[in-house]
């Protein structure tokens, strides 16, 4: 996560935050294109296909995790939980409480679409924030 303060025009201050994801994980969700996606972890689903916090899945034998944490950060000005995605091959011990269900996928990945967000707050017309975050990540496995 990036933070840093800024000026705007007029020397207004203005801050930056980037809650992205790294570019290194986004290089590991790119190599995965064009390999088998053999299957998924994930919490058993409630109402909607969609779990929370981390999916396991594994990729050409190799088994990555995809976290999203909710994290207290300065956002526009008050202190609110935000969800923060992370990419990992490495297993954190929040996975050995979950009871996971496995999905067989067993097709191969076609591409990754990250959705990624850029907010702007201004104030009597100078710009006093700059936030980018991730908000999901799409695997596409073709006609699913």
């Amino acid at each position: 996560m990036n933070w840093k303060n800024g000026f705007g025009k007029k020397g207004t201050s203005m801050k930056t935050i980037d809650i992205r994801l790294k570019d290194d994980e986004v290089e590991m969700l790119r190599s995965m294109i064009g390999k088998e996606l053999s299957f998924i972890e994930h919490d058993e689903y409630q109402f909607t296909p969609t779990s929370s916090q981390v999916l396991g899945m594994v990729v050409d034998n190799e088994k990555y995790y995809l976290y999203s944490f909710n994290e207290c950060l300065d956002y526009f000005g008050t202190k609110k939980d935000v969800a923060v995605w992370s990419v990992s091959d490495t297993k954190l011990p929040i996975i050995d409480r979950k009871s996971f269900v496995r999905t067989p996928v067993n097709d191969v990945v076609k591409g990754i679409i990250l959705i990624q967000e850029n907010q702007r707050m201004f104030e009597k017309g100078e710009q006093t924030y700059d936030v980018w975050l991730t908000r999901g990540i799409i695997i596409d496995v073709g006609d699913r």
